[in-house]
C-alpha cells in the first residue's frame, strides 16, 4: 500500500512537472513597427502593431539584378500640411533575400514608375511619397537611406519574416519649387516566400 501511495505522488509530481514544462520553441518578442519623420521641422510618428500589413504587395517588378521584387506597404503618417507613406522594396523570394546585410539603399519616390523609366530598383530600396498641400513632391537631392539591421523574426514551411530597421534623408521638392529637409527612421515587418 506505501508503495503505491509513493507511486502515486511520484507519477503525480511528474505529470505536474511536464506539464508545466516551457515550451521549446520560443515566441518571439514583437516590438511596434514604426515610421517617424521630420518634415520641415515637423515631427511626425507613427506606431502599429507587426502583421498588420504583413505580406500587402504594392507592387512587384523585376529589380535591378533581374530577381523579382515586391514593395512592401508599410504605413503612413500625415498632419494637416503633409502626408508621407513609406514602401520597402525587397525580394520577393528568401533564396534571393537570405544573403541580404545592412547598409546604403536606394530612396525613391515612386519605385514601379523607376523601374519603366529605365531606372532599375534594387532589394531594399525605401520609397517615400510625399505629398503637401501643393500636390506631390519628388526627392530632388542628397538622398540618403541606410538600413541599420536586419533580423529574422519567423519562419514556417512556407514563408520567413523578417524586421528591417533604417534611417533616411533628403530634400523634397513640391510643385511650387518649394524644397522641404526631411529625415526619419523606421522599423517594418517583411515576408519572402520559399
Amino acid at each position: 500500500m506505501k508503495d503505491i501511495k509513493q507511486f502515486t505522488i511520484i507519477f503525480t509530481m511528474i505529470l505536474v512537472l511536464v506539464s508545466c514544462k516551457k515550451s521549446t520553441t520560443p515566441t518571439p518578442t514583437t516590438p511596434k513597427e514604426f515610421l517617424e519623420v521630420t518634415i520641415d521641422g515637423q515631427k511626425l510618428r507613427q506606431d502599429k502593431d507587426f502583421g498588420i500589413n504583413v505580406g500587402t504587395q504594392v507592387g512587384q517588378a523585376q529589380l535591378c539584378d533581374g530577381k523579382t521584387g515586391v514593395g512592401a506597404f508599410h504605413t503612413t503618417v500625415a498632419n494637416s500640411r503633409f502626408d508621407l507613406s513609406a514602401s520597402l522594396v525587397h525580394f520577393r523570394n528568401q533564396t534571393d533575400f537570405v544573403n541580404s546585410k545592412s547598409g546604403d539603399f536606394q530612396l525613391t519616390d515612386d519605385w514601379i514608375y523607376s523601374n519603366m523609366m529605365g531606372t532599375k530598383i534594387c532589394n531594399l530600396a525605401l520609397e517615400l511619397k510625399l505629398q503637401d498641400n501643393s500636390g506631390v513632391s519628388s526627392v530632388v537631392s542628397n538622398k540618403k537611406h541606410t538600413v541599420t539591421s536586419i533580423t529574422k523574426h519567423f519562419e514556417d514551411n512556407t514563408k520567413v519574416q523578417y524586421i528591417i530597421e533604417g534611417t533616411f534623408s533628403g530634400n523634397y521638392k513640391n510643385t511650387s519649387n518649394v524644397t522641404y529637409p526631411l529625415s526619419g527612421s523606421y522599423r517594418v515587418l517583411i515576408e519572402v516566400v520559399k
